[in-house]
């Protein structure tokens, strides 16, 4: 078996842009983004990748199943369709579904998280 330990403060997260580059609805902030991809591509069937984020608040539709732990931050996210809100700190972990509608309300300067995303 092959493991790896990752040291955050190893990882360079490279600069990706603002979210409205990955699709998602800006409402309020910079919502700069940066990452850095462990495994795959973002493209490819399975990825682990960090995700940062500025502040800020945007909506946005999961295009593929994503688990997550914040690695760094505070956010704040809603079901578009239910109303349902939970507020996410370091530790905390999240699975969603592709197609899930959420909104992101970043309250910390910088986010970040760890995820693994599949694509069907």
């Amino acid at each position: 078996m092959k493991t790896n330990n990752i040291d955050l403060s190893s990882i360079e997260l490279m600069p990706w842009g603002t979210i409205s580059d990955l699709g998602a609805k800006k409402i309020e902030g910079e919502c700069v983004i940066s990452g850095a991809v462990i495994y795959g591509t973002p493209d490819s069937t399975v990825c682990c990748a960090y995700f940062s984020c500025t502040k800020g608040e945007f909506d946005m539709e999961y295009t593929f199943h994503e688990h997550a732990v914040v690695v760094e931050g505070e956010v704040t996210l809603t079901l578009l369709e239910t109303g349902e809100e939970k507020t996410y700190k370091k530790g905390d972990a999240w699975f969603f579904e592709k197609g899930t509608k959420l909104k992101w309300v970043i309250h910390s300067e910088h986010f970040v998280k760890h995820y693994l995303s599949i694509i069907e």
